[in-house]
């Protein structure tokens, strides 16, 4: 009798824990993928992504050797892959900043401001990436 029970708390758990296996195995090769793309970029520019971050929103990948910051933005429809390349070594400041959303649905939304610092008549160009965060 023993044996019986064993087998079905066997069968039990394996059912318990398949639906999470099968999650972590499908975000696992999502998250490949989306290395992929930026690795792909970056290489195809002459670059080498050191680090990876991975969000719902978007992802980023940084070539620490040539401060080069790669994002790609996970929101855009159908996922369109365009890669953005910016020059970590142009930027003179960074500013973060966060807005929180209360009113129909709950979200976030951070965005960071780059100004790259050029000396002349016209003013410094700007980047600026944002991402929302449900």
């Amino acid at each position: 009798m023993d044996t019986g029970i064993t087998i079905i708390g066997a069968i039990g758990l394996a059912l318990c824990l398949a639906p999470f296996i099968i999650s972590n195995i499908k975000n696992r090769k999502k998250d490949s993928k989306i290395q992929k793309t930026i690795s792909d970029y970056a290489s195809q520019n002459g670059f080498k992504i050191s680090e990876f971050e991975i969000k719902p929103k978007y992802a980023v990948g940084i070539d620490k050797d040539n401060a080069k910051l790669f994002y790609l933005n996970l929101i855009e429809e159908a996922h369109s892959q365009n890669v953005e390349m910016i020059d970590l070594s142009e930027i003179d400041t960074s500013k973060i900043q966060i807005e929180k959303h209360y009113k129909a649905a709950p979200f976030e939304r951070a965005s960071i401001n780059c100004a790259t610092g050029y000396q002349g008549a016209k003013p410094p160009p700007a980047s600026h990436i944002q991402a929302a965060y449900s």
